[in-house]
């Protein structure tokens, strides 16, 4: 049996078959999900929480309050597990810290990616002919949209001749009741008319509008994979991705692509400034991501790598 930890939903199968093995493959618990949800919350909104909590009699940390895996059914869940999968290496030291779970136990498994044909062959361009940044994805904190706003602010002032293309559904902002959409047409009013927003699209339609940008921004707070990034990369694009999470491990830093701290909009700001600024760079790491893309995390051999760990389980 495979199945995530989110929910614990192959729980009553191991209970009556407690004879087959059960393979927890991580994607991101669901606590760690919350956490980041939370990061932008103002400190009087939990402050607010707190004296809420203790007018109704009932005190109650709330932000503050330590986490306690005991607690948590994601953690109940994995201790069933015969073996432990996670498709990043971040996605394993995040277990291995938060849930003291030994290092022998947890398998990094890449997730299998088939690159589409119309991004792999997608010609890659010599000079920047378009002058054009993308982010797509859904449009929340998460996906690191906060910083990336205020990079992308100082990048359009200082750049006249680039422009911005946002593609995904809106979701929440940093702000209550403002979605991230209209946070970042507030945060961006002084250069909108250099920025296209897109409501979230059919695969089939994505490579069209990944052809005419240079560089794709994708400097989320934490991904277990990314698919996202992986389509970037098949793409021949220059990335600018996030070192928390799985994206450290597709992208070589300054070789197939840029990594930054995604809670640092300087840091963004300054690697998109280097790519723009040299365009001998940013070719090199385009041809490179689509290399490193259809090389090392080749399909077949992930397959061949899971159907091998099966095995061993069974055995």
């Amino acid at each position: 049996i495979e199945c995530p930890e989110i929910g614990g939903n192959a729980w009553e199968i191991k209970i009556k078959y407690p004879e087959i093995p059960l393979v927890v493959r991580l994607h991101a618990p669901d606590y760690l999900v919350e956490h980041l949800k939370k990061r932008y919350v103002s400190l009087f909104a939990k402050l607010r929480f707190v004296a809420g909590s203790v007018r109704r009699l009932k005190f109650d940390l709330g932000y503050w309050k330590p986490y306690d895996k005991l607690a948590d059914p994601d953690y109940q869940f994995i201790r069933l597990a015969d073996g432990i999968t996670a498709p990043s290496e971040p996605m394993k030291q995040w277990a291995i810290l938060n849930w003291k779970i030994g290092p022998a136990k947890i398998k990094v498994i890449p997730n299998i990616f088939i690159a589409p044909r119309a991004l792999t062959q997608m010609v890659i361009p010599a000079t920047n002919s378009y002058k054009q940044i993308l982010f797509f994805g859904r449009l929340n904190v998460l996906k690191g949209l906060v910083n990336a706003t205020l990079a992308m602010n100082k990048i359009l002032k200082e750049y006249p001749e680039w422009k911005f293309r946002v593609i995904g559904d809106d979701g929440n902002g940093p702000e209550n009741n403002i979605s991230m959409k209209k946070w970042m047409m507030l945060k961006l009013h002084g250069v909108l008319n250099r920025i296209e927003f897109m409501d979230g699209l059919s695969y089939e339609k994505l490579p069209a509008v990944i052809y005419d940008c240079e560089i794709v921004l994708l400097p989320s707070l934490f991904e277990s994979f990314s698919y996202t990034c992986a389509e970037a990369m098949a793409a021949g694009k220059a990335v600018v991705g996030s070192k928390n999470g799985g994206m450290a491990d597709l992208i070589q830093n300054g070789k197939s692509g840029v990594l930054v701290n995604p809670e640092n909009d300087k840091d963004i700001y300054n690697a998109l400034r280097k790519i723009i600024n040299n365009n001998e760079f940013r070719y090199s790491i385009s041809v490179e991501a689509r290399r490193r893309i259809t090389r090392d995390f080749d399909s077949n051999k992930i397959r061949l790598e899971s159907d091998t760990y099966y095995k061993s389980l069974i055995a």
